[in-house]
């Protein structure tokens, strides 16, 4: 189980998806303070840790592709 200070030290943002995770209802309308408090009472009622938030996969850049097999230019002569 999360401790208040534990729960204090994350972002908004984590408490919210930790608070959905263990079936908070509305929990992206409440300040941070009332997550805490919502999470607490969550894991008192049912007696566990909230998982932990998924962490976002960074994004994969595409390859540059290479254009030195395409046919040269010929500039046209006067």
């Amino acid at each position: 189980m999360l401790t208040k200070q534990e729960l204090n030290d994350k972002l908004v943002s984590e408490l919210k998806d930790m608070a959905e995770g263990i079936g908070v209802k509305n929990a992206k309308k409440f300040s941070k303070e009332e997550l805490i408090y919502k999470i607490l009472d969550q894991q008192a009622v049912k007696g566990e840790t909230p998982p932990p938030p998924a962490e976002p996969q960074p994004e994969r850049r595409r390859r540059r592709e290479n254009v030195t097999h395409a046919a040269p230019v010929v500039a046209p002569t006067v």
